[in-house]
């Protein structure tokens, strides 16, 4: 029985003491391999963050990019169609303020002939020069505004050969201007 009181004293004092130990042991390699872990985690996050923030920076690089670029093809169309507006205003003047010099010669005397002939020509080709325009201009324009310029066209033309065959005939031509 002594062998045995020895044997619990023994592990009472030393036992405890080792299962104490190795129980604090295994608490402080937890503690330590929760640590690691954390490092770990920290480092591969810190890691994808430096990524992501790198792919980041390209991606606002390359949209910046790509934005002025849309800018500047969207500016250059506004130009275009800004343009194209002078344009089809610059022919539709010329014509009316040439429609608007005939009109203030009410019947073309025998000493005017020529010079009346020669506006109503001129309008004749300012009425082709606002098709032409729109023609080479129409895709700057909405639908709406392209066929009310369309339509506009088809009048300034149309009137423009009535004045010159009510006034010289449907032959388009002036006896006199030919002799």
């Amino acid at each position: 029985m002594v062998d045995l009181q020895v044997a619990l004293n023994f592990l009472r004092e030393f036992g405890i003491g080792a299962i104490g130990g190795a129980i604090g042991g295994l608490a402080f390699v937890k503690v330590l391999a929760n640590k690691l872990l954390d490092i770990q985690v920290s480092r591969l996050t810190e890691r994808f963050r430096d990524e992501l923030e790198q792919k980041s920076a390209k991606l606002k690089n390359d949209l910046s990019i790509h934005a002025h670029e849309q800018n500047v093809g969207w500016s250059r169309l506004d130009q275009q169609r800004s343009d194209a507006i002078c344009l089809i205003y610059e022919k539709i003047t010329n014509w009316h303020d040439l429609l608007m010099d005939i009109d203030k010669q009410v019947t073309p005397n025998a000493l005017d002939v020529k010079q009346y002939y020669t506006w109503l020509q001129e309008l004749m080709d300012a009425a082709d020069a606002i098709s032409t325009a729109w023609f080479k201009t129409a895709i700057f324009f909405s639908k709406v505004s392209s066929d009310r310029i369309a339509s506009f066209s088809v009048f300034a033309v149309n009137l423009s050969v009535d004045i010159t065959q009510n006034t010289f005939g449907r032959t388009h031509c002036c006896p006199i201007v030919n002799t």
